[in-house]
């Protein structure tokens, strides 16, 4: 199946994170940063290589340590060693299977708190992609199958916001436990996690604003945090107070389905290839079904290798696999930028972001790759009142605190916490971006896995295309909308 032969729309969105990064003589910049990580690279052998083969190479390069990837080692280089030439040297050898930079991936924007409960105007995004519709084709609530996982390969998810405390124990540090952390950001310690360990917990902010678009809970309260209390379901949403008392939050879009944290960014919101490949494959062999990548890059060639490699992996494991175009663009200005990797990948959904009124958000990344839009928001609007932005940003959960890295101006990161005059609750927010008009992808697809899990991933794909509403009057796809 081709999904890109079709072009319709979902409303999906969130903005691109704020990072500075230090600059490296032969590092060369995407957008201002670093594209891979300076002094690295990664050689993957092919199966039959000897290991006398395997030590003759890497011994040429500097220290080199395995990666839980089969046959792919992270080299650190030796002083003055150029990382292209090391890769254009290396790959003629009949040992190896590919060489490549360890590139880097970025977060695709910064979110803010908003509005506690699902309600007009912050539900904009549900009622636009029709969600109650949805949830009413469930005979049981929370919509959504636990036997469906959905993996967030992100900054990891905070276990502390109200809405997210359901988040099971099983999740995975790949940033950790590849050693491929800025310096200020920390790690040591179990990289899974368990019974008093939560070694996915986000540490950036980016993560948590992901999984509540997903797999917020209905209807919590703060007296039942705890309690086994199961929410009634009704065609407008998830609006029934709890006991009489003041529901908090508001709703994910498959908050039955199981979610599945993988950190795969660190307290920066940067990972590289090796943090993806090694989050990717974990949350294969957790078996999850839906993969949700709210970041991307922009690889030599347009393609990354290993995560190529590793997506290949999970889509041979039938995984539908979710990716954020980018929102890189200015379409008012003519100027709309090629989507991003994983998203360009073309088994991969790719999902631009639409607006409140239907309309493609001006930041959002297309082109030939493109496959679906859905709502990201506007970008550039913001009164200071988180409430009144909800009605054209996108709500969600929050870390509480934010960290410093993450909080900026609303014009530079989006990050607007529900704060005064409006009522103040730092575990909610709002955003703009394809970083959340992903996850409404990703739920949509957990929803339709939860009533038929027979089908492939190609399936679950045709079926969120060909039941999508048009965004440019049924003329098919197009380069904007999908």
């Amino acid at each position: 199946m081709n999904i890109k032969s079709v072009i319709k729309i979902l409303s999906l969105w969130m903005a691109l994170a704020c990072l500075s990064q230090p600059a490296e003589a032969d590092v060369l910049r995407l957008r201002g940063r670093e594209t891979y990580v300076s002094g690295q690279m990664l050689v993957r052998f092919k199966e039959g290589a000897s290991s006398r083969e395997r030590d003759k190479v890497l011994g040429a390069l500097g220290r080199s340590v395995a990666l839980p990837h089969a046959n792919l080692y992270k080299v650190f280089l030796l002083p003055g060693q150029d990382v292209r030439g090391a890769v254009v040297k290396v790959s003629g050898d009949p040992a190896v299977q590919y060489a490549q930079p360890n590139y880097r991936y970025y977060a695709f924007g910064c979110s803010t708190p908003t509005d506690p409960f699902y309600t007009t105007p912050e539900n904009w995004p549900f009622t636009k992609i029709q969600a109650p519709a949805g949830w009413a084709l469930f005979s049981s609530c929370p919509p959504g199958s636990a036997s469906v996982t959905v993996a967030v390969l992100d900054s990891g998810v905070s276990r502390n916001n109200p809405d997210l405390k359901n988040v099971p124990l099983v999740g995975y540090n790949a940033v950790c436990a590849t050693d491929s952390q800025n310096l200020s950001c920390p790690c040591g310690g179990p990289v899974s996690d368990s019974a008093g360990v939560t070694a996915s917990m986000d540490d950036y902010g980016h993560g948590t604003y992901v999984a509540g678009i997903i797999n917020a809970s209905w209807n919590t309260s703060d007296a039942e945090a705890a309690s086994s209390y199961k929410p009634l379901c009704d065609s407008s949403g998830a609006t029934t107070p709890y006991g009489g008392s003041p529901t908090v939050g508001f709703a994910g879009l498959a908050p039955g389905a199981t979610l599945l944290a993988v950190k795969i960014l660190d307290c920066t919101g940067a990972g590289s290839t090796d943090s993806i490949v090694t989050g990717t494959d974990f949350a294969v062999a957790m078996g999850a079904r839906v993969l949700n990548f709210s970041l991307g890059s922009s690889p030599d060639g347009g393609i990354d290798p290993a995560e190529k490699e590793s997506l290949d992996n999970a889509l041979a494991n039938n995984c539908v696999i979710v990716a954020a175009s980018g929102n890189d663009s200015n379409i008012s200005g003519g100027n709309q930028q090629a989507v991003d990797f994983p998203a360009a990948y073309p088994p991969v959904i790719a999902v631009g972001a639409s607006d409140q009124n239907d309309h493609v958000a001006d930041y959002s990344n297309g082109g030939v790759n493109l496959d679906i839009v859905a709502p990201g928001g506007t970008a550039d609007a913001f009164t200071g009142n988180a409430i009144t932005d909800s009605a054209f940003k996108i709500f969600s959960t929050f870390l509480s605190p934010l960290p410093p890295v993450a909080v900026g101006s609303p014009t530079e990161c989006g990050f607007e916490p529900l704060q005064p005059p409006a009522p103040t609750d730092p575990n909610f927010g709002v955003a703009a971006g394809t970083s959340a008009s992903t996850p409404f992808v990703s739920g949509a697809a957990a929803l339709v896995l939860s009533l038929y899990p027979s089908l492939s991933y190609s399936q679950v794909a045709q079926r969120l295309i060909d039941n999508a509403d048009s965004l440019n009057g049924n003329k098919g796809w197009d380069a904007k909308t999908g």
